[in-house]
Order: structure tokens, then sequence, then C-alpha cells
């Protein structure tokens, strides 16, 4: 299949912990395997130049999906449940959990290594992770 006949996706980057299927999918070649084209609507690089959490549908990769720049965006499951409620173009959530296979613990503490490690650690969260 050409280029030019392949379907088109356009994604709103979001954080690595979020695309990281996205990333290996470009990388390894399994969107062209699948004959579609997938393509990101601006740089990582853009995304830490929007406005604050709070106004999340101000924020670059809500914003671009809800102006038609983007056809997806990546986010965890409360907050897709979130944007489908404020937003105004309509959408729909094609899957969830792809992010919680994808994130991991990084720590430069021998005695902190899996999750369990972390019983008894003070750790800290955002006001958004209830959200």
């Amino acid at each position: 299949m050409s280029q030019q006949t392949k379907p088109l996706i356009r994604i709103a980057p979001n954080t690595p912990t979020f695309d990281l299927p996205v990333l290996v999918g470009l990388e390894k070649g399994f969107f062209d395997e699948a004959g579609i084209e997938v393509r990101y609507s601006a740089r990582y690089e853009d995304r830490n130049k929007t406005l604050t959490e709070r106004e999340v549908l101000s924020r670059m990769k809500e914003s671009l999906y809800e102006c038609g720049s983007a056809d997806t965006f990546n986010l965890c499951e409360w907050g897709g449940i979130d944007r489908v409620e404020r937003g105004s173009r309509g959408a729909r959530i094609a899957a969830l959990r792809a992010a919680v296979t994808a994130q991991a613990i990084l720590s430069f503490d021998e005695s902190l290594q899996i999750p369990r490690d972390l019983a008894g650690v003070a750790v800290g969260l955002n006001e958004y992770s209830n959200a």
C-alpha cells in the first residue's frame, strides 16, 4: 500500500508514559505493517508551553484534538472520561489501561526496586491523581 493511500491518524503528544505504546509502534513499524500512517500533530517540546493543568482543554494535547488538528490523544482512563464530558468536539474512549502496563518505578535506591518495596514509604501525588 502506498504512503498516499494509507489512512492517517494524527496524535496529540503526551508524556512518554502514556505514549510509550505509540512510540514503540512507530519505532518497530507496526503501524506501517497494519497499513496506517501515524504521526504526531506537534513536537513533545511544544507540550510544555501550554497553560495550567486546571485549564485542561487549553493544554496542547486537548486543544489539538478539540480544534481538529489531532484525531486522538492518550491519557489515563479518568482523564479520558473527564475530557469527553468537558469537550465540545465529541469523542469516544477507544481503550482503557494502556498506560498502566507502560508505567514503571525508577529508583536509584537499591532497596526500592519493585512496588512491594514501597510499603511504608511516603510517596507524592499531584492533586490530579484522583481526578
